[in-house]
């Protein structure tokens, strides 16, 4: 018990990037398909990394979709907690994104707002 404590305060002071972003041997690949009624703007980015000059980095893939357009992304990350990818739909500025595991497909709809306008959205696999 006297050094459950000690173990405990180690744990919590180690910083909690410590651990590399997770990086996969194969390709995990998805299909992102546009079924908004609109062309869509886009992009699949992974987890930060460091390089070996101590920058910051991470992997953006940018996509243009029509309507009813199918395109397959595969990465080996690295990637956010759960394994998953970030994808941020935009027009002038993001308007939506989350964060999705890698695999199947994810599905960008459209509905209509309430005030008239319309609102982009994806299905995301959590």
């Amino acid at each position: 018990m006297k050094f459950l404590l000690p173990f405990l305060l180690l744990i919590i002071a180690l910083p909690a990037n410590a651990q590399s972003p997770k990086i996969s041997e194969k390709d995990q690949c998805f299909h992102v398909w546009n079924q908004s009624g609109y062309r869509v703007y886009g992009s699949i980015e992974t987890d930060f990394y460091e390089d070996q000059d101590g920058f910051k980095r991470h992997h953006r893939a940018n996509f243009v979709l029509e309507h009813q357009e199918k395109q397959q992304f595969c990465t080996k990350g690295p990637f956010y907690p759960g394994g998953k990818v970030a994808l941020v739909l935009r027009t002038i500025v993001p308007v939506f994104n989350c964060k999705t595991k890698p695999y199947g497909d994810v599905i960008i709809r459209s509905r209509e707002k309430d005030d008239g306008g319309t609102e982009l959205y994806a299905s995301c696999v959590l």
